[in-house]
């Protein structure tokens, strides 16, 4: 099974980028000793200043389908800096389109 954590943020302050690529930084060192996931991407959106996404991807086959320790840390982080959204989502399809 694949789980994805999406935690998306849209800044308060667009210049204020930096703060969100910190704390994505610190996924790859481990953090607050929390379980890493097996992939993380960050990305900022095309067109409008100062929205952010980050992708946590879990996989396993006895996942919990709940929002992860570290996915709420980041999100409690974010929500002094932007208004955040939240969600997991599971797979149900896979391969190759």
């Amino acid at each position: 099974m694949r789980l994805l954590e999406t935690i998306s943020v849209r800044l308060f302050e667009p210049g204020k980028a930096q703060q969100i690529q910190l704390v994505f930084s610190q996924i790859k060192q481990g953090a607050g000793g929390v379980h890493l996931p097996d992939e993380a991407f960050l990305f900022s959106s095309c067109t409008v200043p100062g929205d952010w996404t980050m992708q946590l991807t879990w996989l396993g086959d006895d996942l919990p389908k709940a929002k992860t320790a570290l996915g709420r840390q980041m999100a409690d982080t974010f929500r002094s800096i932007g208004l955040v959204h939240h969600t997991i989502w599971q797979s149900f399809f896979s391969g190759d389109v």
